[in-house]
């Protein structure tokens, strides 16, 4: 086991140390296919942040892989978990292409209470991104 983690670290490899940023998207739409436009730009987000060195955590690309986003209990257990580790992270980013969703706006509030600092992240065109302080 040792072997492998030392191996594991070497092909990461000794560049700074990745900060820990929790993405905040919309995710459910109002149809399929807009619920699909959501998730990718989710996925976009969390590349934007793995290209300016961040590991990113996105519950809603997580939690309802097993979770059903459509039964009230379990959408709680989904938004309590990605609090959870919301706790730990050191920026929280929200993004700002599509409107923003009740549960984001839950997610912002925590964030908040947490202290955590906030930015919008704003699309400018082919999959470039600008950070901005909230």
């Amino acid at each position: 086991m040792a072997k492998a983690m030392n191996q594991l670290k070497s092909e990461i490899g000794t560049g700074d140390k990745m900060k820990k940023v929790f993405i905040c998207s919309p995710y459910a739409g109002a149809s399929d296919a807009m619920t699909m436009k959501h998730i990718q730009y989710a996925r976009d987000l969390c590349k934007y942040a793995f290209r300016m060195n961040f590991a990113p955590f996105a519950s809603h690309l997580i939690y309802p892989q097993f979770l059903d986003d459509k039964i009230p209990s379990q959408r709680v257990q989904g938004m309590n978990a990605g609090q959870v580790f919301m706790s730990v992270c050191d920026e929280f980013w929200i993004g700002i292409k599509y409107q923003i969703s009740s549960g984001m706006k839950d997610d912002i509030d925590s964030g908040k209470l947490l202290h955590i600092p906030m930015y919008f992240i704003v699309e400018t065109g082919q999959g470039q991104f600008s950070k901005h302080k909230a």
